[in-house]
C-alpha cells in the first residue's frame, strides 16, 4: 500500500511474480466485467498479502505492477486505460492501427473457397499452429497495461521514434 508508481513500473514493488495464488489468475481469465473492474479485481487479489520483498529493495518481474499502474491512471483520470492510451498516446502520434488483445478479425475472414484468411500476424502455439483471435488468445483484460497492445510495424515505428527523441 506504500508502493510508488516508479516501483510498480520498475518491478521493485514486491508484487508477486506468479498470480496463480488462491486462483487469482483463473479468476481474471473468467472475469466478465469491464477491463477497469478486472484491474480492480487484480488489485484486490494482490494486496491481500504482504509484499514478496520490501518495496524498493529487490527486482522481481511482475506484470501486476504495470497492470496496477494502468489502473492508477484510469482511476485518477476517470477513463479506462484503453481510452487513455488512444487519447493520450496513439492519437497524438498518429497511430491508427493500435488495438488491445490478439490482432485480427474475430471471427477470422474466409476466402471464396472457405479457407481462413489471416489478416494480421498471429501468435502461435508450441506446435506452430496460429492462435485465433478471440477469448483466450491473449492475456486477460486485467493485464492489458502490461502488454496486450498490437499495431502495424509502421505505427510501431512512430512509438519507437517517440522514445528515440529522448535518447
Amino acid at each position: 500500500k506504500s508502493v510508488s508508481l516508479l516501483q510498480l513500473v520498475t518491478h521493485r514493488s514486491g508484487l508477486p511474480t506468479d498470480l496463480k495464488k488462491d486462483g487469482l489468475w483463473s479468476t481474471l481469465w473468467r472475469f466478465k466485467g469491464t477491463p477497469t473492474e478486472a484491474r480492480r479485481t487484480l488489485l484486490n487479489g494482490v494486496v491481500r498479502y504482504a509484499p514478496e520483498s520490501t518495496p524498493g529493495t529487490a527486482y522481481e518481474y511482475s506484470n501486476a505492477g504495470f497492470a496496477l499502474a494502468g489502473h492508477m491512471a484510469e482511476v485518477k483520470a476517470g477513463k479506462n486505460y484503453e481510452t487513455l492510451m488512444q487519447e493520450r498516446l496513439f492519437k497524438p502520434l498518429g497511430i491508427t492501427s493500435a488495438g488491445f488483445g490478439a490482432p485480427g478479425a474475430t471471427p477470422p475472414a474466409q476466402d471464396a473457397n472457405g479457407a481462413m484468411v489471416i489478416d494480421q500476424p498471429r501468435g502461435h502455439r508450441e506446435n506452430g499452429l496460429p492462435v485465433q483471435p478471440g477469448p483466450g488468445a491473449d492475456n486477460p483484460a486485467a493485464i492489458a497495461p502490461a502488454g496486450t497492445v498490437h499495431m502495424t510495424i509502421g505505427d510501431w515505428s512512430k512509438f519507437v521514434a517517440l522514445h528515440l527523441r529522448a535518447a
